[in-house]
């Protein structure tokens, strides 16, 4: 008979503990205290749920648990404490309605108005992020803008490789100029030793064959010269087109300022709005 009756004992202090443990139950104890207006008894029974680990698994119960805690710490006077608890049960729940729990008038008003600052908060920031992820997407669009380049088709007929460095090919450019340039200046210059030296067109005997040879020179090099001007002109005529190149940073910068005045223009928004005594609208002037 004694070892039943201390069998019944413990087993009754077992599920008395276990029924003091259970959090939820350890809610409607808090809730039913706040209710009561035993505001300092519910705020010291919120504050043991939730901190310093929270116990509450329902997620409504952990939104009300922190609303309920921050009016309780209002309700006693600690301001500061309260508005903590009530942006933590407003990250929580954003669309949270307060003027649905109740409270009093004072305390209704009051986080009331303070959820209309965190709203206003968050749309900054929003905003704020809106603006940067728009600003991202167009510097990735404006880097991929290319500008045609509109070439003069007749500089191919140019020589010294004047076509190649339109064409932008730099190597070939100075391979043509330094050639053309080269083989050009030997042939004037030996037209006019020639011609300076023997002005009556009439040779020496013992000055024949190095007059000839020189005339040979001369004439292998303007042909030289111009079979290079004909190379490099068909070569640039061959790798003419219009050229497509990106936005130099300064351009960049410009066509970004462009749009973001475009942006900035004045215009009228109108937006539906939600407030404690109903529904309405606001007329926004963005400029």
């Amino acid at each position: 008979m004694r070892a039943l009756i201390a069998t019944f004992v413990v087993l009754v202090l077992i599920d008395g503990r276990a029924a003091a443990a259970d959090p939820s139950k350890e809610f409607v104890e808090a809730r039913t205290a706040f209710r009561s207006g035993e505001y300092q008894q519910a705020a010291i029974l919120f504050a043991s749920l939730l901190y310093p680990n929270n116990k509450l698994d329902n997620q409504q119960e952990r939104v009300d648990a922190h609303l309920m805690l921050a009016v309780a710490k209002y309700e006693i006077g600690q301001h500061q404490s309260a508005d903590e608890e009530f942006k933590e049960a407003v990250e929580l729940d954003p669309q949270l309605r307060i003027s649905t729990y109740g409270f009093s008038e004072k305390a209704t008003e009051y986080f009331e108005r303070r959820k209309r600052d965190y709203d206003e908060k968050a749309r900054e920031i929003e905003e704020k992020f809106r603006k940067a992820r728009e600003l991202e997407q167009q510097r990735k669009a404006v880097n991929r803008i290319r500008i045609k380049e509109n070439r003069n088709y007749f500089l191919n007929l140019v020589p010294f490789g004047v076509g190649q460095f339109q064409n932008g090919e730099r190597k070939k450019a100075v391979f043509f100029a330094t050639t053309q340039f080269v083989t050009g200046a030997l042939s004037i210059g030996l037209y006019s030793y020639l011609t300076s030296r023997y002005p009556d067109g009439q040779v020496p005997n013992d000055e024949v064959d190095n007059a000839r040879r020189l005339q040979i020179f001369q004439i292998g090099a303007g042909v030289t010269f111009l079979g290079l001007v004909g190379w490099g002109v068909v070569d640039a005529f061959r790798n003419y087109e219009d050229k497509l190149r990106p936005l130099t940073p300064e351009e960049k910068e410009q066509y970004l300022k462009e749009l973001e005045r475009e942006q900035r223009r004045t215009a009228f928004r109108l937006t539906p709005t939600l407030t404690p005594e109903g529904a309405g609208a606001a007329l926004t002037w963005e400029f």
